[in-house]
């Protein structure tokens, strides 16, 4: 079923699902987390000296508050908060810092081309696709060996450097090497100063502080933020198949977890749902999640959030074909056609 016919069928069994309004009170939650960033940064720097176990653990809260921030951009980007102006663009450019993602590249990347091609072999960026299109990468055997799964000692490192390498990898390959036809609408000169602009700003942190309390201030912070962002990212197609038509009851995965993380994380484990509605707001999922899993019981995926990433870091990465995910280095298959059913 295509995404067009899927959505007009769940509107037309459930008209109360139709995303009709924004959140804007929910804008506060930058005026708090944005302030507490803040706050906290100059308390790890000016504890990294004398007191590095406080510094490291102000680093880890550090990291917890971006990867909230990071989420919270996303929703606000897809236009259920606020609707998309200059003053989001500008909140949106410090909540994607940590990461180094200019909001610019983000619209395209992921509201234009991810989301209207998820899990399109070739096409989505966020996917490994097949194998045999995926070695013609660049560094693809250098990522593959240290992907999780892998067994190689620096695979650890994969989530904690997977969504600022992700930025890295769609703002100087995808936007420039990439289909024009999928990227045209990207405005790539702003990419590109938006994105030089972050370096610049992480550069004159670390001369300012100096290197010990830069640690403390960045690299820890966005080590945790990547490693709580990419937990989820990582999962929510990889364990579905490849699909030339886009289907989100076929090609994306919800996830359970716990009531705080959901609170705190803005339900970004209802993907079915979000990507069903990107425009819904994460206040309205949890009934859209009721009403879907029951409609759609044998098609909708999902599955606990620690059984996802058990699998995650022992299993294969790319695909052999649309429904079979290979290891290429052991030939390890692991078969997603009816995973999270």
């Amino acid at each position: 079923m295509s995404y067009a016919s899927l959505r007009q069928e769940v509107l037309r069994k459930f008209p109360e699902l139709k995303p009709q309004r924004r959140f804007p009170l929910q804008a506060l939650w930058f005026a708090f987390l944005l302030p507490a960033i803040v706050a906290l940064s100059a308390l790890a720097a000016r504890h990294a000296g004398p007191h590095a176990l406080l510094a490291t653990a102000e680093a880890l809260a550090l990291g917890l508050l971006y990867s909230s921030l990071g989420l919270l951009t996303h929703e606000l980007l897809h236009g259920s908060i606020l609707k998309l102006s200059p003053a989001t663009r500008v909140i949106s450019w410090f909540g994607f810092l940590v990461f180094g993602l200019s909001p610019e590249a983000w619209l395209t990347w992921h509201n234009r081309v991810h989301h209207f091609h998820t899990n399109e072999a070739g096409v989505d960026p966020d996917s490994f696709g097949l194998w045999r299109d995926f070695q013609k990468l660049p560094m693809s055997s250098f990522v593959l060996k240290r992907a999780p799964g892998s067994g190689h000692p620096l695979s650890w490192l994969y989530l904690p450097l997977n969504f600022n390498n992700q930025a890295l990898t769609v703002t100087w390959y995808f936007l420039w090497k990439g289909d024009r036809r999928l990227y045209k609408t990207c405005n790539r000169p702003l990419a590109v100063a938006e994105t030089l602009l972050m370096y610049a700003f992480w550069a004159a942190v670390a001369i300012a502080l100096g290197g010990r309390a830069f640690v403390f201030v960045f690299l820890v912070p966005m080590l945790v933020a990547n490693l709580v962002v990419s937990s989820y990212i990582l999962v929510q197609h990889l364990f579905c198949p490849l699909t030339d038509e886009n289907d989100p009851l076929e090609n994306t995965l919800g996830v359970t977890t716990l009531r705080f993380l959901d609170l705190i994380h803005f339900r970004f484990s209802h993907h079915v749902e979000h990507h069903i509605f990107p425009e819904m707001n994460h206040a309205q999922l949890a009934r859209a999640r009721e009403l879907l899993s029951r409609e759609y019981k044998g098609r909708y995926r999902c599955m606990s959030h620690a059984k996802a990433l058990k699998i995650l870091l022992s299993g294969p990465r790319v695909y052999r074909d649309e429904t079979t995910l290979l290891d290429p280095r052991t030939g390890r298959t692991l078969s997603v056609a009816r995973m999270g059913r």
